[in-house]
């Protein structure tokens, strides 16, 4: 299965969630595929560092780097210019719009995350919630 992961999916995984648990062990195993955006590593590493965890922050990044299963898209003209039209289309912030527009345009389309901003682009049929 191909993912996109929003930085809920890493937030979720640093505490220890047994479904983002799962859903990376499902990946590293080589049964799934990850993208993440840029702007989500902007998110995690934020969020993790005012929660304390630096070490896990960087060690999460390299384990991102460092995977074949794993692709961090960069935020392209292209996908910048899809975003803008997504985060009208759709009323959600500019970082869910880049998510967004990252997913559909690499047809990761199954998002891991629990935000509701996606579910018009869900209902539309763009991308699937996986909801956990």
């Amino acid at each position: 299965m191909k993912y996109t992961a929003d930085s809920w999916f890493f937030i979720q995984l640093s505490k220890g969630a047994e479904n983002a648990l799962d859903i990376w062990d499902y990946i590293k195993n080589d049964k799934g595929r990850l993208v993440v955006p840029t702007i989500v590593i902007v998110e995690v590493k934020k969020r993790l560092l005012s929660y304390g965890l630096n070490k896990y922050a960087e060690e999460l990044i390299e384990e991102l780097e460092a995977s074949q299963k794993i692709s961090i898209v960069n935020l392209t003209l292209g996908l910048a210019k899809e975003a803008g039209k997504l985060g009208n289309a759709y009323n959600c912030t500019t970082s869910d719009a880049v998510i967004l527009a990252t997913a559909i345009e690499t047809g990761y389309n199954n998002l891991l995350t629990e935000d509701i901003h996606f579910a018009p682009a869900e209902k539309q049929g763009k991308i699937k919630i996986v909801r956990f």
